[in-house]
């Protein structure tokens, strides 16, 4: 496979990307700066949305260690909350009940009230 369908592959909505994530690993130097390209073409006009992938390849860069990513993915994870191209953003209000607590977000942990 090449980084292309390899990216390609990782954004499938279905299924898993056992396959693609296995290629990517056996071809690392090559997929890096690919994965790069799609962090920073994320909110260009025209571009295929790359959502799915971009979670897969976040976390492989991260596995990887590559540094040179690291100002990339920074700068992606400082996008603003309401932008289109965040990941894994939680959709509910921050004190919307779930499963009969209310659940309050705060920066170093998860508290918990009851209703």
């Amino acid at each position: 496979m090449d980084p292309l369908q390899i990216l390609d592959s990782l954004n499938k909505k279905e299924g898993l990307r056992t396959e693609a994530i296995q290629a990517a690993r056996a071809d690392k130097d090559s997929v890096i700066p690919v994965f790069l390209r799609a962090f920073e073409e994320v909110e260009s006009p025209g571009q295929t949305d790359y959502k799915a992938a971009l979670f897969f390849a976040f976390h492989l860069l991260g596995e990887w260690r590559v540094n040179p990513a690291y100002p990339e993915l920074a700068t992606f994870l400082r996008k603003p909350p309401t932008s289109s191209s965040r990941l894994g953003r939680c959709n509910h209000r921050d004190d919307s009940p779930r499963d009969g607590l209310r659940v309050r977000w705060q920066p170093a942990a998860i508290v918990r009230d009851h209703p």
